[in-house]
């Protein structure tokens, strides 16, 4: 029979083989604990990242959306501005074309108005004097008198200043150089209305 030193000694030896094999297996479970931490930091870096890249994003989104609303406040500002200027345009035309045909027919009608009309005396630009000079006709290039020495047609080139201002003839006659700026005003297209 075993004695009880070899019992004591069987014991420690076991001990010593269930200690070796504890501490192999805490050894392998620290390592393999070790090799998940080391996992998992890797993991929590990328996300870490990941969350970085977002925040960097949602960041410039931000700043865009930021500048997107003020873009859009401006726009709105720009809309409300062609509007008005879309009014006034309408409005400046419309008093354009009223003023060339007013003129135009205030004009006509001093013309118009005009054979019958008194002078007395009418001193023509080469010096010739009509006497007890008559209006009997108004064309646009020329006005035709009854006078003491007859009939004629007077051209524009020897008409007083008065007489041409008169009834709006010549180079300097309004009518003309007011159709020309109506003109002008009416080639331009009208803005195009575009939908928001």
């Amino acid at each position: 029979m075993p004695t009880e030193s070899k019992i004591w000694l069987l014991l420690i030896l076991f001990g010593m083989l269930i200690g070796i094999g504890y501490a192999a297996h805490y050894l392998t479970s620290v390592d393999n604990a070790n090799f998940a931490m080391l996992e998992q930091k890797q993991r929590l870096d990328s996300v870490k990242e990941m969350v970085e890249t977002r925040r960097k994003n949602w960041e410039k989104l931000e700043g865009l959306a930021t500048k997107n609303r003020e873009l859009a406040a401006h726009h709105e500002v720009l809309l409300k501005a062609k509007e008005v200027l879309e009014t006034r345009y309408r409005k400046v035309t419309s008093e354009i074309k009223y003023a060339a045909e007013s003129i135009k027919n205030a004009v006509d009608k001093a013309r118009s108005n005009g054979p019958g009309t008194e002078f007395g005396e009418v001193t023509l630009a080469n010096g010739k004097v009509l006497r007890n000079a008559k209006v009997r006709a108004v064309e646009a290039d020329s006005v035709s008198f009854i006078h003491a020495d007859g009939i004629g047609s007077i051209g524009l080139e020897l008409l007083p200043a008065e007489i041409k201002e008169r009834y709006d003839l010549g180079p300097e006659a309004l009518v003309p150089q007011l159709e020309q700026a109506r003109d002008l005003v009416l080639a331009v297209p009208p803005p195009a209305k575009k939908g928001r």
